[in-house]
């Protein structure tokens, strides 16, 4: 577990990779890996079927600032 706690840190230190807070109710993945109902998939199903741009993805986190999903694509 060490070994893997430093390979992450060392990337971090570099600018390689950024980590962040990302509330559950964001996590696009969730769509894919779990077993959701309600709310939460009719949310999710809107971007996974390309209805609305991921770019719109985000919500309003309660002390009033709006998150958005952490999807980039960095290569280009």
């Amino acid at each position: 577990m060490v070994v893997r706690y430093f390979f992450a840190k060392d990337r971090v230190d570099k600018g390689e990779v950024r980590d962040e807070y990302l509330p559950t109710g964001l996590m696009l993945a969730d769509y894919y890996t779990k077993t959701l109902q309600g709310k939460q998939f009719e949310f999710f199903k809107q971007y996974v079927m390309g209805w609305k741009p991921m770019s719109e993805l985000s919500i309003q986190h309660e002390n009033g600032a709006s998150i958005k999903e952490g999807v980039e694509n960095r290569h280009k």
